[in-house]
């Protein structure tokens, strides 16, 4: 390769630092959602919110931890991107892997004690028993029939 074609040093990384620092700063506001990549992730995160029990039934602690899983799944998945697009893994020079692979793994393990953190069983949704709900939708029943025969005041057009 020519000198003046090769990227310069830690140029393929810069791209993961900007989006890291971006969705530490604001979150995954910043995603675009039209993109596959953004769409998969938060189809990742519903079906988590969802394995949970849904977003409605989470303590504000595991919404935190739902979060922090899907930024860091999000931040995996980059890496992930940059290191299939490598040539190799291994700097012959020093007969090593990269050290973006030991990065990668230690991000895989932190997501991995999030994703244990959460527990790994599948939370049924709370529902109503047959009684308490067939008690409710009397009342909304009685309450729209009341409506209905209330008289409606004419408007003046």
């Amino acid at each position: 390769m020519s000198k003046g074609l090769e990227p310069r040093k830690g140029a393929a990384r810069a791209g993961l630092r900007t989006i890291r620092r971006r969705v530490q700063l604001e979150g995954l506001r910043c995603l675009d959602k039209r993109s596959s990549g953004g769409q998969e992730l938060l189809y990742w995160r519903k079906e988590l919110l969802t394995a949970l029990g849904g977003e409605d039934d989470l303590s504000p602690q595991k919404q935190m931890l739902v979060e922090l899983a899907t930024r860091q799944r999000l931040i995996i998945s980059h890496i992930d991107a940059f290191i299939f697009s490598l040539p190799s893994l291994i700097i012959r020079r020093k007969k090593a892997a990269m050290p973006i692979v030991m990065q990668r793994a230690t991000l895989a393990e932190s997501l991995q004690k999030t994703l244990d953190r959460l527990g790994l069983e599948r939370q049924m949704k709370k529902v109503e028993d047959l009684d308490t709900y067939l008690e409710r939708r009397g009342e909304e029943l009685a309450k729209e029939k009341e409506k209905a025969d209330e008289p409606q005041p004419e408007t003046a057009a």
